[in-house]
């Protein structure tokens, strides 16, 4: 009987260790939860003077700047892609001038039509360095030169999105209001508004926005024919305007600063807000 219960309890001695061996152990990493207000740190409501305020402070940010952008844009693999001011300044300027006779007037026939809707500005930035038909049609039994032009084009829309980025945590107003229209944060009212002065300021001081505009201030549909108007004259689209002084004292578009005169802002904002009060009449 001795003898039996040595052997059973130096048997469980060993599956016991064997137990301790085998079993594994890994450790469990959990995402880092959203930062929660403690029952202890909240206040009452009677010591809260403004609940807006108080409300908006301790809310979860529900906002990812450019979503909708990031979202269509291809992944690149590799360092990210870089251009110049110039070319920044150019197809910034082409892709506002261009996304202005995109916008719908209530008022147009077109408009009452059910198949026809608004184009978002995040779609009119990614189309808008989409290769023309001919183009892909020329390349279609060359699959590694239209791979190539796919790629260009795909890096051409990062560069474009870089740089507007960065140019904007300087406080550029150009590309500040580029940016917020990218993000679409304040939604399609603000788009409308920002392009109908951009239109209505070419329309009441041609010359003027011509000039500093340069060859831009036309509205092309693409990438392509903007590089296309520029090869034509002769200008590299990523010429540095300070290389340009002596025949265009703007640099064809390419100039950091667009100037308006005083009068024609104010006459600007006066036709726009006469045009938003009828209606709302």
């Amino acid at each position: 009987m001795t003898t039996r219960r040595v052997l059973k309890r130096k048997l469980s001695m060993i599956l016991k260790g064997y137990r301790q061996k085998t079993t594994l152990t890994v450790p469990c990493t959990w995402p880092e939860s959203p930062k929660r207000i403690r029952s202890s740190e909240k206040k009452n409501m009677n010591e809260i003077e403004d609940v807006a305020a108080e409300t908006e402070a301790n809310a979860l940010p529900d906002h990812i700047p450019c979503h909708a952008f990031e979202i269509i844009l291809p992944k690149l693999i590799g360092p990210r892609p870089v251009r110049s001011p110039s070319w920044l300044r150019r197809c910034l300027r082409a892709i506002l001038r261009n996304a202005t006779e995109r916008l719908v007037h209530p008022s147009d026939e077109c408009s009452q039509s059910p198949m026809t809707y608004p184009m978002r500005f995040p779609e009119i930035v990614y189309s808008w360095f989409e290769p023309s038909v001919d183009l892909i049609i020329s390349l279609v039994h060359d699959d590694k030169a239209k791979k190539e032009l796919f790629q260009s084009r795909h890096e051409a829309r990062w560069a474009l999105y870089n740089g507007v980025t960065k140019l904007q945590m300087t406080l550029d107003p150009e590309a500040s209001l580029f940016y917020s229209l990218l993000d679409e944060r304040d939604g399609e009212g603000y788009l409308n508004f920002a392009l109908e002065v951009i239109r209505r300021g070419v329309a009441l001081a041609p010359r003027i926005m011509a000039a500093q505009f340069g060859p831009t201030i036309r509205s092309f549909s693409s990438l392509n024919h903007l590089e296309e108007e520029f090869s034509n004259l002769g200008i590299n689209l990523a010429a540095d305007p300070s290389c340009m002084v002596e025949l265009d004292k703007y640099g064809a578009g390419g100039a950091p600063i667009v100037w308006l005169p005083l009068w024609v802002a104010e006459d600007i904002v006066e036709k726009v807000f006469s045009d938003t009060t009828q209606i709302s009449d």
